[in-house]
């Protein structure tokens, strides 16, 4: 009759002691070891233990000091659904911990004891992932929000009066690449001068067909230096406002930037008596609601491709080519931007 190997780890400890007796004093192999010892299990009869329990025994005493089996943990193996729930809260209202926090997070709410494989499985069965977080300031304020949308809405007519300014940084980081190819398991690493570069200062006008004019400084702006740049490149591009002849780029909005305010009785004296346009401002912490925040970013994306045979022209016309060559769709791509704001 050929006989059942299976691994036990029911044996008494005197038989762990007779396993390592044989192994030490009569040198016998665990496989020889194994036949030797008939199966404690009572609905086994004739056969033994398999060649693995006795391979764990001898391991423990060598090792361990001790013949002893570690207990089991008692982590459960699969995750019933309310404990799920529990995990769904958990992340709802903090997307950021690490599963080994959502083990002790689960532990302290309802007592039960998960391993960090079996959070992971569930989350991904769940069609959850981890991804990189938006963050929302947590100064932004709905109800001014509403009140600059009310400010818009009773001031626009179509979306092309609306245009947007705001500035930008750039330095020598702006052209690296931030991945590379490499071997699975193994860092790609290349070798270059680590340092910032000058630092520059973009200031540009953003309206619905794209970028529509720009100015640049060495360092920041501040407000004798914003308001210059206001002057003599914004203005032009402004309409007049006229509710019965909607002009495009006839509404001008700003964030809150200081030296936006520093200088406002100057700015609006430009923007409103000069160009005859509107002069709006965002709501605080409102990035979400400026068109011109994804237009920038489609303008870096645009530099670190390019950067290649960017790197060596001049600065002007590198910051001049990126700003009209930023979409592959032209105008469509900044019309896109003002629908996902909400102005279209």
């Amino acid at each position: 009759m050929r006989t059942r190997l299976f691994c036990c780890r029911s044996i008494n400890q005197s038989v762990k002691q007779v396993i390592v007796h044989m192994n030490e004093y009569c040198g016998m192999p665990a496989s020889a070891i194994a036949l030797c010892i008939p199966s404690p299990r009572p609905h086994f009869e004739g056969q033994h233990v398999h060649v693995a329990t006795v391979n764990r025994v001898l391991w423990n005493q060598s090792v361990r000091g001790h013949v002893e089996d570690t207990p089991r943990s008692n982590y459960k193996r699969k995750m019933m659904h309310e404990h799920w729930l529990i995990v769904k809260k958990i992340l709802g209202e903090r997307p950021y911990l690490l599963l080994d926090e959502v083990a002790s997070e689960i532990e302290l709410e309802c007592g039960a004891r998960y391993h960090v494989r079996t959070i992971g499985r569930e989350i991904r069965r769940h069609k959850w992932s981890r991804k990189e977080m938006i963050r929302a300031a947590r100064q932004r304020n709905n109800y001014r929000r509403m009140l600059y949308r009310q400010e818009i809405e009773d001031l626009m007519v179509t979306p092309e009066q609306l245009c947007f300014a705001d500035e930008v940084g750039q330095d020598g980081r702006w052209s690296r690449r931030r991945s590379g190819w490499g071997p699975i398991g193994e860092s790609v690493i290349i070798t270059e001068y680590l340092n910032r570069g000058k630092h520059h200062s973009i200031l540009a006008l953003y309206g619905i067909e794209g970028f529509l004019a720009f100015d640049f400084k060495e360092g920041g702006y501040d407000a004798d230096s914003f308001i210059a740049a206001v002057e003599s490149t914004i203005v032009p591009h402004l309409n007049r406002y006229d509710v019965n002849d909607p002009l495009p780029n006839s509404i001008f909005v700003l964030d809150n930037c200081p030296s936006h305010w520093t200088q406002i009785v100057e700015l609006r004296r430009l923007i409103e008596d000069v160009a005859g346009a509107k002069l709006v401002f965002l709501a605080p912490y409102s990035p979400i609601d400026n068109p011109i925040e994804q237009g920038f970013n489609c303008f870096k994306a645009a530099w670190r491709r390019h950067s290649s045979w960017l790197d060596s022209a001049p600065l002007e016309t590198r910051i001049r080519w990126c700003l009209t060559n930023c979409y592959t769709e032209g105008a469509v791509g900044a019309r896109n931007t003002y629908r996902q704001c909400g102005y279209l």
